[in-house]
């Protein structure tokens, strides 16, 4: 694991000082010690899109996908990067995955989570994540424009209506 965090630092620190070639090296090594490095995956495809290798940085994102996914928010950077290169399907499917469900999620996750949900045309599970957010404690007047905008989207035009009031 030493070596893995090593290679990872050495990884960063090529891509703080601009030596992209060096970098997605370092990041190929780490995929070639354990395959199942989301983090390697998403920095590559970045790496590669940026590049025009849209081929490319859709694998890695796909790839991503398939890997351990450990934390909520670590989870919107790869719906992200699916949605970046249109993967509506893998995005459907991992705005479902069970950490967002049952592990705690902030406010600003669950506001993340329901963007990438309107972006993908799920105004449902968008409207979900910012009823869950509400629950949490969010408020004031730019996230009760956007619940009724996501109330509108939804159908609930009354509900809409006194919200945006």
């Amino acid at each position: 694991m030493r070596t893995l965090d090593a290679k990872w630092h050495r990884a960063q620190r090529y891509l703080e000082e601009g030596n992209v070639a060096s970098a997605r090296a370092a990041m190929e090594s780490i995929l070639a010690s354990d395959p199942d490095q989301p983090h390697a995956h998403v920095m590559l495809g970045g790496i590669a899109w940026k590049a025009d290798q849209i081929r490319v940085g859709t694998e890695h994102a796909l790839a991503a996908m398939h890997c351990r996914l450990d934390s909520p928010e670590f989870i919107c950077d790869v719906i992200a990067a699916l949605a970046s290169v249109g993967e509506a399907a893998a995005v459907h499917d991992l705005l479902a995955h069970p950490l967002l469900t049952y592990m705690p999620v902030t406010v600003p996750v669950l506001m993340r989570l329901s963007g990438l949900a309107q972006g993908n045309g799920e105004h449902g599970r968008a409207l979900a994540c910012l009823e869950r957010a509400r629950s949490l404690g969010a408020g004031g007047a730019e996230f009760l424009e956007y619940l009724g905008v996501q109330l509108v989207f939804n159908g609930k035009l009354d509900e809409a209506e006194r919200t945006l009031e």
